[in-house]
This record gives structure tokens, sequence and C-alpha cells, in this order.
């Protein structure tokens, strides 16, 4: 029974990035049972409200077109914590009372899928057909424990080395590494409501 009643407290960080774009921004979100748990009014508008205990699966989609980068490796992802302005805790982090800071590196490559991208219109309408691309989905094998209620800013970071087909001008054959970033507001609430 205990096992059944862990498996249903979770929520997914979904981060997606495109191999080929020159930004280092991720996009995000923080989902439960698909959908976003983003406040959208009221005083935490913006921030991401989730109850102390849970789990934080991770899961990244990484697309790619294959025209420029044949293989994609995720090395590590970091979370940064910062107490919210204003907040007052014991705690650094939600995850870790001791540390500001969280890296986990193990992940569980899923299989490649093939995808049609829409275009503006949401329709695969466009002079040139539609735009294919592959999605590699990877989930991170050891989750985050929301073990603190509190109020944080997490500066995430996701590391990764990109195989590319054919190196650019200048530069040497082999991975190339990059730093995605993303920074979420996060509030953890703990059994008396929010913190």
């Amino acid at each position: 029974m205990g096992d059944q009643l862990h498996e249903k407290l979770r929520y997914k960080l979904k981060l997606l990035f495109d191999a080929d774009q020159f930004m280092d921004d991720l996009q995000f979100d923080i989902l439960e049972e698909d959908n976003s748990i983003m406040e959208l009014s009221g005083q935490l508008a913006g921030a991401y409200c989730m109850d102390q205990n849970y789990i934080l699966d991770v899961e990244v989609v990484a697309l790619n077109s294959m025209d420029n980068v044949s293989h994609i490796e995720l090395v590590d992802l970091t979370l940064v914590c910062k107490p919210a302005i204003g907040a007052q805790q014991t705690d650094l982090s939600p995850y870790q009372s001791n540390s500001a800071g969280c890296t986990k590196s193990r992940w569980i490559v899923n299989e490649s899928q093939n995808i049609d991208i829409l275009d503006e219109d949401n329709s695969l309408e466009s002079p040139s057909g539609p735009l294919q691309m592959t999605a590699t989905t990877f989930t991170l094998a050891d989750p985050f424990v929301l073990s603190s209620a509190g109020s944080w800013e997490i500066a995430g970071y996701l590391s990764a080395k990109l195989t590319q087909n054919v190196p650019a001008p200048g530069q040497p054959a082999g991975p190339v590494c990059r730093v995605y970033v993303f920074d979420p507001i996060v509030v953890v609430r703990g059994g008396g409501g929010t913190q």
C-alpha cells in the first residue's frame, strides 16, 4: 500500500531543447498528471506550487533535425536554489536542507521518435512541407524528493554534449559542449498550506 501511494505523489519537470538552437534557454514546465501546476493568478501567480514529500521526476526532450547533430548525450542536471525574496526558512533547498545546489547525472535514454513539427498556424501545410525532427526523451534515473517546505528561486543548468555531423569551420572534430538554462520559481507547501 505504501509503495502505491508513494508512486502517486509525483510531479514531472519537463525540459525541451532543439539541438540546432543558438540560444541556451530551455523550454520548461512542471506537470502533475500532464497538467501544468503554474499558478495563473493570485499572490503566487507565475510560481510552480508543489506539495512537500512529493517526488520530482525530470524528463528532457531533445529535438534534432539530424542535419547538423548526429548524437546527443546529457551529462548532468544541476539545480541551484536561493530563498525567494522575503522567504524565511531554515532549509537551503526543497530537496536538501544543507546545500543550495544538487547535481544529478544518471539518465535513462528512451527510444527516439520521428515527429512532424507544426508551423505557427498549427498545420502541416507549408511551401517546404512539414519539418521532420527526431525527438529523443531522457529520464533522470534518480529523481528529486521535495522534503522541505518553503519558497525558492531555482536556477537550472542542463549540460549536454552534441556530436556534429560536420564540425563548423575552425572547430575541432568531436562533441560540442552546451549548457542550457531555466529558472522557475517554486513554492513547496507543507502540511499547513503555502509557506
